[in-house]
């Protein structure tokens, strides 16, 4: 089968020119952004409040980067390949006003956390080594909501700005910033307390509100401390990625699942991986599908790509030994069934799961779990739990770090170059014996505690 890999571009999350350009426009764009608010603060300050909007800009660069855009600037940053439709706007404010009316309670409550309190946790999962107190107090959610038109000359100010700029891509990443950073950005600014910032230790693991990421900066600059955590796979497998060196700007220290890359790097423990296990351990492996199919996000770049090597995977797969097998979708949301994404699969043997069961619960019913993508999140939760698992292994920049253990997980058939060779092991395979025989491995051991150490509880919050 030819063109094994997806091809980087620019609008992919791993792809070096993303990195090399985010790192150009952060300190143009926090310029930008001092000027506009009279202000002159920090790079670092403006970083963790903008990467979303690099995000979205980076990833609609080739549609942005040859004419002056014209369009109306847009409330919250949306990352998507193309201009953002009325309906993607309508979406996500919808969802960001639920979530202010769910949380709107929570502002009072979160100054009098600030106020009474020295280390605090945000976005963790709830497992029982973090809510003993490991990390300190746990900031609720809270989502701000913005009325009217805010500051409009604001506005004009960051227009006469872009018209400044030679560059049309970077001169439309100014005239494209959101109303949240330029003309409500204020309203949000000056309610930061931050008296004595200097004893305060902000332990982050996401930060998906607004609200949090100008708290935490504010914080940041008077002084606080803060500990970023790895949240998702990748880390530390590829060299230079770009949320990793995103996360490090913004932050004293970086810590990991287990593995040191760069100065701030620090061995710790996967969190998100422990709270994976208390789901799973909810479901006793009842495997009625020999195997489970993980598809990633489908969209109009890569699905022409996924359609072709699943129609060669279960053309090849033994069906005598490979007779019921469940394919799930990524989704997107908690809401809506995702299985329309796969209407591409005709195999009488394929169940297409809606994607909207936990991912665990789905995984108890398969003796084994394929991975289209390796490195991914699931792949380690696979690990963590040493439930079976192989997968295409897709990463051309690892680190050093990685490198003997995707030569340990090659030469055992856990992953593979191609689909060819994934297929033949598959076949080949008695998988009771071969996983058995693997976990025991000192290599195999040695990957876990690097890349998916067990979360045991310490007492000491630094």
């Amino acid at each position: 089968m030819a063109d094994q890999k997806i091809k980087l571009d620019v609008t992919s999350a791993k792809s070096v020119e993303r990195t090399e350009i985010s790192r150009m426009l952060r300190p143009r764009l926090s310029e930008v952004l001092n000027e506009v608010h009279d202000m002159d603060a920090s790079e670092r300050f403006w970083t963790l409040i903008i990467q979303t909007h690099v995000r979205a800009i980076i990833s609609r660069k080739p549609h942005i980067e040859g004419e002056k855009s014209t369009r109306p600037p847009d409330l919250y940053p949306i990352n998507s390949f193309t201009e953002p439709s009325r309906k993607q706007k309508l979406k996500q404010n919808l969802i960001l006003f639920v979530k202010h009316l769910r949380s709107r309670w929570n502002k009072k409550r979160i100054q009098s956390i600030l106020e009474q309190n020295e280390d605090f946790r945000l976005g963790f999962p709830e497992i029982p080594v973090l809510t003993a107190g490991e990390l300190g107090s746990k900031l609720p959610e809270y989502f701000p909501l913005f009325l009217g038109k805010g500051d409009r000359r604001k506005r004009d100010k960051v227009n006469k700005i872009a018209n400044r700029i030679e560059d049309q891509f970077i001169s439309n990443a100014v005239r494209e910033l959101p109303m949240i950073l330029v003309e409500h950005f204020t309203s949000i600014y000056s309610q930061m307390d931050t008296r004595e910032a200097e004893n305060k230790r902000f332990h982050i693991h996401l930060d998906n509100s607004f609200y949090y990421k100008v708290l935490i900066s504010a914080y940041a600059e008077d002084g606080a401390t803060v500990y970023w955590y790895q949240h998702g796979c990748e880390y530390g497998e590829f060299r230079e990625d770009t949320d990793h060196n995103f996360e490090l700007s913004v932050c004293d220290e970086y810590r990991t699942w287990g593995w040191k890359y760069k100065e701030k790097d620090r061995p710790w423990k996967a969190y998100r991986l422990e709270h994976f296990k208390l789901q799973y351990d909810k479901y006793k492996n009842n495997f009625n599908h020999d195997l489970l199919l993980c598809y990633p996000e489908l969209n109009y770049k890569n699905k022409p790509f996924y359609e072709e090597w699943s129609s060669f995977l279960l053309q090849s797969l033994d069906r005598d030994k490979y007779t019921g097998i469940l394919a799930r979708p990524r989704r997107s949301n908690k809401i809506q069934s995702h299985r329309s994404q796969l209407n591409f699969i005709e195999d009488e043997r394929v169940v297409k799961s809606s994607g909207l069961k936990h991912i665990s619960e789905e995984m108890s019913k398969c003796r084994l779990i394929l991975q289209m993508n390796v490195p991914s999140t699931n792949f380690l939760e696979c690990i963590y739990v040493d439930h079976p698992t192989v997968g295409i292994l897709n990463n051309n920049r690892p680190t050093d770090i990685v490198k003997p253990f995707y030569d340990f997980f090659k030469e055992n058939g856990v992953l593979h170059d191609d689909i060819e060779s994934l297929v033949a092991h598959l076949n080949r395979i008695d998988l009771d014996s071969w996983w058995s025989r693997l976990i025991k491995e000192e290599m195999y051991r040695s990957f876990k505690d690097t890349f998916a150490r067990k979360a045991e509880f310490t007492q000491t919050n630094q």
